[in-house]
């Protein structure tokens, strides 16, 4: 695979990823129903069937796929002489634009749920406005809950020195590769950063150090079988969750195989190049939660007007409806940042471009 049909590859895989986040946080049927219980029968059953189907099983892979995606970027031409440049890179892409968003989401609780016309969408009482609460919100993301991706992606960049140490010599890396395992099997977590998260991204570091060539292929019908196989791996982990004390770490690995498999069986040298709409990623990924709960829930306070036996239904097309709505909202405010205001939109996408 040529290096341009590789970029285009991850952009395509990152804003497919997107997507299925977008999913996992679109559930809706509580809001939609009366008094925010979902009924056991009927269409709300059904409703609550499928949302629950999609955003708990289906596209449960999508965040340890950006793990994996960003330690392979990380790795893919790691040596120890560029750590400092792509510290200092890192800082500015995903550390910087970290911060500034939990401190914009800060400054969204504390001022908007103060303004009644708002404050039943928000649905939450307003933020204290405090130093020590600002502290929290910026750096344990404790206003932007969905940040807990890039606050264990920081903690491992942090670490990448110590994870490449391990995985450099292919014996090492694979011993240490089960000791992750094992101790996910165990539940042992130390949260900094997260047993099953440290997985993934060590797992994604091992194959960029030694099966970079591999992983790159198209023109191999090994790379078909890869994926085949990641998938098969995928099914059996499934099967083996159903046994007693297995189910934590077949969880993980279904979530890992599936991440992989995803990669495997999508040919780079055939897609078409990716539109700038999918170039949002961090930018999409921050606003995503927002939009989703703004729409959901504005909709679920007008949705009864349309009677009861349409309300599921009605739940369940603002569900489906939810990525194509966030994707072009986000799209807007991002072009929209870059052309006006093109500092801050370099602070909140860590330097990123939308446009070509």
């Amino acid at each position: 695979m040529q290096e341009q049909q590789f970029r285009n590859k991850v952009i395509w895989m990152s804003f497919i990823f997107s997507v299925m986040v977008i999913f996992v946080h679109a559930y809706n049927a509580d809001l939609f129903a009366p008094a925010g219980v979902v009924p056991a029968d009927g269409a709300w059953r059904t409703v609550h069937t499928i949302e629950s189907f999609i955003s708990q099983d289906a596209v449960s892979f999508a965040v340890p796929g950006f793990f994996m995606l960003s330690a392979y970027l990380f790795f893919r031409d790691f040596n120890w002489e560029k750590l400092t440049a792509k510290w200092r890179r890192r800082f500015f892409s995903v550390a910087v634009p970290y911060i500034a968003w939990n401190l914009l989401y800060y400054l969204g609780y504390a001022v908007i749920p103060r303004l009644p016309f708002l404050r039943t969408v928000v649905g939450r009482e307003p933020a204290p406005l405090a130093v020590t609460e600002l502290v929290q919100a910026v750096l344990n993301y404790r206003y932007l809950p969905v940040f807990w991706f890039l606050y264990q992606l920081i903690i491992m960049i942090c670490l990448s020195p110590v994870i490449y140490a391990l995985v450099k010599k292919k014996a090492v890396g694979i011993v240490y590769l089960l000791l992750l395992a094992v101790s996910v099997a165990f539940r042992f977590d130390c949260q900094h950063p997260n047993t099953d998260a440290l997985l993934y991204y060590s797992c994604a570091a091992f194959a960029a150090v030694h099966g970079k060539r591999f992983v790159e292929k198209t023109d191999d019908r090994r790379y078909c079988l890869a994926g085949g196989a990641a998938f098969l791996l995928t099914v059996l982990c499934a099967a083996v969750v159903r046994y007693p004390n297995t189910a934590v770490l077949g969880i993980v690995l279904i979530r890992l195989c599936a991440a992989a498999a995803f990669w495997f069986m999508i040919d780079g040298s055939r897609l078409p190049a990716a539109g700038d709409f999918m170039n949002q990623s961090l930018f999409l990924y921050a606003v995503h939660f927002a939009v989703i709960r703004t729409v959901n829930k504005a909709t679920a306070l007008i949705a009864p007007a349309l009677g009861g036996a349409f309300l599921p239904w009605a739940a369940l097309a603002v569900y489906f409806a939810a990525p194509a709505v966030t994707v072009a909202v986000s799209f807007a405010a991002a072009l929209f940042l870059e052309c006006r205001f093109p500092p801050v939109w370099k602070l909140l996408s860590g330097g990123r471009k939308i446009r070509k």
